[in-house]
């Protein structure tokens, strides 16, 4: 769990569904970070499931105890100096 002063990343907790549904099922969001847009309660547990791991965390805004997007962390590879993406 990381902790800021408005922010809480913690894993997921399948009482957090509806408020993953919430931003899951806006197809602009979907589109931008690539997946198809939840429809259902039940799609919004399967995709917050998915998060389930170490490197995946459910992002929640502390003072509304509100779910409001996720993230999932990994290392990338060091790049010798001075070389592009």
């Amino acid at each position: 769990m990381l902790e800021t002063r408005r922010l809480l990343l913690r894993t997921f907790d399948p009482l957090d569904a509806a408020d993953i549904l919430e931003y899951t099922s806006q197809k602009q969001v979907a589109k931008d970070a690539g997946f198809m847009p939840c429809e259902t309660l039940m799609q919004a547990l399967f995709f917050g499931k998915m998060l389930q791991s170490k490197k995946h965390f459910v992002i929640e805004l502390k003072e509304q105890q509100k779910v409001i997007g996720n993230i999932g962390l990994y290392e990338v590879p060091a790049r010798p100096a001075g070389t592009c993406l």
